[in-house]
């Protein structure tokens, strides 16, 4: 996939929807490989939710990482030539605990 049918199947920019920065997210669900993920390469923010990712000791962008984030979920590409190498969906903290929380509700109720 390239970026452009990416942003067009997601109907808007990368960036942050109805939720703070601060938000932690844990990763539900990967696809592809993600090979920049060491401390060798550091992620640069060149527009909201867009990250050159730098290789430290040339500093030269080697790919670059996109992201959407809502209350609820996200999703994270890595693409390299304007191609998709890697996918993320992933869920944030807040909205993982409270449907876990509301599922062992429903457990111990019998529902």
């Amino acid at each position: 996939m390239t970026v452009e049918e990416v942003t067009k199947i997601i109907g808007t920019a990368p960036g942050w929807y109805k939720v703070s920065r601060e938000e932690m997210f844990v990763n539900s669900g990967q696809e592809g490989i993600e090979p920049f993920g060491t401390k060798d390469y550091e992620e640069v923010e060149t527009e909201p939710g867009v990250f050159d990712i730098v290789y430290k000791k040339t500093g030269v962008p080697v790919a670059r990482l996109r992201i959407w984030k809502n209350e609820e979920d996200g999703i994270f590409i890595t693409t390299q030539e304007d191609k998709v190498v890697s996918k993320y969906y992933v869920r944030s903290i807040t909205s993982f605990n409270r449907t876990l929380w509301w599922t062992n509700l429903r457990q111990r109720l019998g529902l």
